[in-house]
């Protein structure tokens, strides 16, 4: 009866690390993404400064 309980207890906890490890693992996907996101969105405000840049200079 007791080793019934501490390997349903086992179980339980190893399924809670599964699921943090799982969260992690989103979470840092989701950071990621982010940051990709942002990256671009800058260089595509660099690119179209430079573009305008070149627009004036060539007028």
């Amino acid at each position: 009866m007791n080793t019934g309980e501490t390997g349903f207890s086992q179980a339980t906890g190893l399924r809670q690390l599964a699921n943090d490890r799982q969260a992690l693992q989103v979470s840092s996907i989701i950071q990621i993404a982010i940051s990709v996101y942002v990256l671009v969105a800058i260089i595509k405000k660099h690119l179209n400064l430079k573009r305008m840049n070149v627009i004036l200079n060539w007028k």
